[in-house]
């Protein structure tokens, strides 16, 4: 068997990365891997990950072209934290103090190369003379070809980010003493001269003992002391900008960080970040223009003198906010032993299957926000998230929303559950599926973007029983999924909807959803379940509102997809629906605007109506509803008066023609079926509404036969013969290869 390269075995010697008795242990492992073939360096360095002496991303790096890069200074990396336009992180060994470090690389432009190598310089100079705290400083820095490299302690312990994610909001009682920590590291830090400069949950970790550290201080001003657009941050990170040092080329101060304190605890409370947008500019005119409400109106239960001194710590004007770390900490007290007792208390919950958390004093039972939207629209009280009052209500279903009901029946017999369970996101926001299924439903909870996708070559499933899949996020992307309803006993209660979300934009690309038959309740028949229900965190954010659907099939007599009025663009680009449920409800809100709806090939076979509407007063004459349709085929159900258009209200619409405002071109429906209907919301029975003021312009109504019976196959539903002049020679609805899976 041939021995490692002797390249290979002074690099393992020399950077001590395995010694002799180890390649001796990995003399079987070898064996068993190269079999009949020799054994190349790749093998030996395969065996030494098997035994426990090379790291994956040392591995990687060993059978690279450049593996010298493995040692940068005096540091020998162990594996990569992240990387950024800018920056790049590792975790990595002293090979003379055999010490476990963090080293990051500053990558500036080439023109402020000079600046950040003196500004990180200063850094470590300072930090030196930092004595010990709760706040991780850089102890070494240096310069090669590739950039300035920055390295500090590593401190084991989880992320607050990460944490968030997966529970939610936290106690207040925990957020206090976390506070506290907090401010004692600031202070410390601060009475040296040294600003963070970039406060927020990914860069403050809890440990085991309890302890709430502050890492990579100092090192964001080092690159870029101005915020800015094109700093290459991430999207967290203007989270807690200050009024003050946005677009006026200042540096962070310590008032700064105080304001961005501020708004991490907030998130903390809430669950979510003062003004929750995907764009990072509209963060930063939030920042300079809105106040950041009390925090009482999200968690009612926070103490007087803790709102308090959040609303001092994330005033706009920094002359409003504490004098200093100090003083406020000497205001909120000293942390001590039982602040970092009850910190690791709570940590430790984590590694619990049940929560144990204590509950909102708000929280409460009931159904989902689902049924609560269908109840507020109908009876006229919808939402106006500008009111104050309002805005706790809004808190109150979102808690319902996104936490277990309480079972209000007897149970039923246990049945048992083979599917697989829901992994958690990862560090940036990505649950991959690599396994067909089935997987079991989940609460997610990112606070940034959330996408949930099938891996390459793999459509798995997503099954539903009594409880829906949960999701929560900045924005939220589903693709290349199928979620179904099923479930192995009919009186067990189910979902009101497959997916529930919570999110400011949401996307749905080459997904399936299957919504199932009429359900029972006891003896009772209700109706069928929603396929995805959703609506937003805050309307009132810039850019909020974007709903796309692409290449998907709803298949089931339940509603395909169900929004609240706060939606502003929605589209539907070559999508499937195959049952009598309507393709898109929606209520409306208090202002009676409606989404601009914008429907591309899509095709309804056998199925309700393509909009359904709830709410008695017709928009505003500012804000008609608008939908645009394009090469789209509207094959209503012939039994049952569906219409292409339905209300759903108590009494019949008042409508008028300029009230609505259909545009397109190339789009067919059932000749026979009415264009706008009436659902009375008490007996259920419908009515043909008169239209003949009304414009449908691109819509014709005729005969038009599809390929086959509807089955799962895309290609059956296609049209082969169209009795209705149109001027593309292409035939309307879907295109089939585009919804293969």
């Amino acid at each position: 068997m041939e021995p490692p390269s002797d390249a290979l075995l002074q690099r393992l010697r020399d950077w001590h990365l395995c010694r002799p008795a180890d390649l001796r242990r990995a003399r079987g492992r070898v064996r068993q891997l190269a079999r009949d073939l020799p054994a190349f360096d790749s093998v030996w360095i395969d065996a030494l990950v098997q035994i426990g002496c090379l790291t994956p991303f040392q591995a990687r790096m060993l059978e690279s072209t450049t593996p010298e890069q493995l040692l940068v200074g005096e540091y020998l990396l162990q594996d990569e934290l992240g990387h950024r336009r800018w920056t790049r992180s590792w975790v990595a060994r002293s090979l003379s103090q055999k010490q476990i470090v963090v080293v990051k690389r500053l990558t500036a432009p080439r023109e402020a190369a000079t600046e950040v190598a003196a500004r990180g310089r200063e850094l470590v100079r300072r930090a030196a003379n930092v004595p010990r705290a709760d706040s991780i400083l850089p102890h070494a820095c240096w310069e090669d070809a590739n950039g300035f490299y920055l390295a500090s302690p590593f401190v084991p312990g989880t992320p607050l980010s990460e944490l968030l994610v997966r529970r939610g909001r936290f106690p207040a009682t925990v957020v206090w003493h976390i506070a506290r920590q907090l401010l004692a590291a600031l202070s410390t830090v601060h009475r040296s001269g040294i600003v963070h400069g970039d406060v927020r949950l990914s860069q403050i970790r809890l440990t085991k003992a309890g302890r709430s550290v502050l890492v990579e201080t100092g090192y964001r001003p080092v690159l870029t002391p101005e915020i800015h657009l094109h700093a290459g941050l991430s999207l967290e990170s203007y989270d807690g900008v200050a009024p003050e040092t946005i677009g006026v080329g200042r540096a962070p101060t310590p008032a700064a960080d105080l304001y961005a304190l501020g708004c991490v605890l907030w998130q903390l409370l809430a669950g979510r970040p003062p003004f929750p947008t995907a764009d990072p500019l509209a963060k930063l005119a939030a920042h300079q223009t809105r106040v950041i409400p009390d925090i009482r109106e999200w968690a009612p239960e926070t103490p007087e003198s803790f709102a308090t001194g959040l609303l001092q710590l994330t005033a706009r004007d920094p002359q409003d906010r504490p004098t200093s770390a100090e003083s406020l900490l000497a205001e909120w007290g000293t942390p001590g032993y039982s602040s970092r007792s009850t910190v690791a208390t709570f940590l430790r919950q984590f590694q619990e299957t049940v929560p144990h958390l204590q509950a909102p004093l708000t929280a409460g039972t009931g159904r989902w926000a689902l049924t609560a939207a269908a109840i507020f629209a109908a009876s006229g009280l919808v939402w106006a998230l500008a009111d104050r009052g309002t805005r706790t209500e809004l808190l109150s279903v979102s808690q319902r929303w996104l936490s277990t009901p309480q079972q209000t029946e007897p149970e039923s017999p246990a049945v048992p559950d083979h599917r697989l369970p829901f992994p958690p996101p990862t560090a940036d926001g990505t649950v991959v599926l690599t396994e067909p299924g089935p997987y079991s439903v989940a609460d997610v909870r990112f606070a940034g973007n959330l996408r949930i996708t099938g891996a390459d070559g793999i459509n798995p499933e997503i099954v539903v029983r009594d409880q829906p899949l949960r999701l929560a996020a900045e924005t939220v992307q589903l693709e290349n999924v199928r979620i179904r309803f099923d479930s192995p006993l009919r009186q067990i209660e189910q979902a009101d909807a497959l997916v529930m979300v919570q999110s400011q934009q949401l996307t749905i690309k080459r997904c399936d959803i299957d919504t199932g038959l009429h359900r029972l309740r006891g003896n009772a028949q209700v109706d069928p379940a929603t396929g995805i229900a959703w609506k937003l965190f805050d309307p009132l954010v810039a850019k909020a509102g974007q709903l796309r659907v692409v290449d998907c099939r709803f298949t089931g007599h339940g509603t395909g997809l169900f929004a609240h009025g706060s939606a502003r663009q929605v589209t539907f680009d070559n999508l499937l629906q195959m049952g009598t449920g309507p393709l898109f409800a929606i209520a409306p809100e208090a202002a009676n605007r409606y989404p601009v709806c914008e429907f591309r090939q899509i095709t309804l076979r056998e199925s309700g109506a393509a909009v359904r509407l709830f709410g008695e007063k017709q928009p505003a004459d500012r804000y008609p509803l608008r939908i645009t349709a394009h090469d789209c085929v509207f094959g209503l159900q012939q039994r049952g008066g569906a219409g292409l258009i339905e209300f759903e209200t108590e009494s019949a619409p008042a409508w008028r023609p300029r009230d609505f405002v259909w545009s397109g071109d190339g789009s067919v429906m059932t000749e026979s079926a009415p264009l706008v209907v009436w659902t009375d919301a008490t007996t259920k029975s419908r009515s043909p509404i008169e239209t003949d003021d009304w414009v449908f312009d691109g819509l014709a109504r005729g005969r038009f036969t599809f390929a086959g019976l509807p089955t799962a196959n895309p290609d059956d539903s296609r049209i082969v013969e169209c009795e209705v002049p149109r001027t593309s020679p292409t035939p309307p609805g879907i295109d089939p290869e585009r919804l293969r899976r």
